[in-house]
């Protein structure tokens, strides 16, 4: 019997929902921000750190973006323009003003020039060792890393609990995979679409 991805998905989807909810997402994220400053000792302080403004069952990486800054390094935010189109990414730094974008989600005020990240930081819901990610369901990280990886090479880092790890990601031909996932437990490098950057 021919499966279903779409409908996997959603019951996926409702499961992690339920079982993320056990979890301490500040003291965990700890852990997965110590093995992300070790992996990311290797980039180059010029490397352009695109994240994500953290919110409830998602790694907090706001710490690390913060010293990244404090070391002369350049991070972007990412805003929704409009529900079809991939993410547009703009400069942040602790002083930022922001301001709630949609899903109530905080997006830098001033939004005039836009920013093309080298390394991207993306939040999951669950994720397996081929690079697949469970993502909320709306497409945007899927559209962003297609479109950044037509114009350049970019770099996809997953941050995720160890528990988020499953066997198999139910995937359809739009889905992107990450270059690598990086949990409280060990870093997964999957290396599915990069080459040689020019940022380590």
């Amino acid at each position: 019997m021919e499966t279903n991805p779409v409908i996997e998905k959603k019951q996926l989807r409702e499961q992690m929902h339920s079982f993320n909810q056990l979890y301490d997402w500040e003291n965990i994220s700890l852990s997965v921000l110590e093995n992300l400053r070790k992996f990311s000792s290797q980039f180059s302080k010029k490397a352009i750190i695109g994240a994500y403004w953290p919110i409830k069952g998602e790694i907090n990486n706001l710490p690390f973006l913060k010293e990244w800054c404090d070391n002369d390094g350049t991070v972007c935010l990412p805003s929704i323009e409009d529900n079809q189109s991939p993410l547009a990414f703009y400069t942040w730094t602790p002083q930022t003003e922001m301001e709630i974008g949609q899903y109530q989600i905080p997006i830098p005020r001033q939004r005039e020039k836009k920013v093309l990240p080298d390394i991207l930081l993306v939040p999951l819901l669950a994720f397996d060792k081929e690079g697949y990610r469970l993502g909320r369901g709306i497409g945007f990280y899927d559209r962003t890393l297609h479109d950044l990886r037509l114009q350049k090479n970019i770099y996809a880092m997953g941050l995720a609990l160890e528990h988020q790890l499953i066997s198999s990601i139910p995937h359809e031909s739009h889905d992107e995979k990450l270059d690598c996932v990086i949990t409280d437990k060990k870093v997964y490098v999957c290396c599915t679409t990069f080459k040689e950057p020019h940022f380590l």
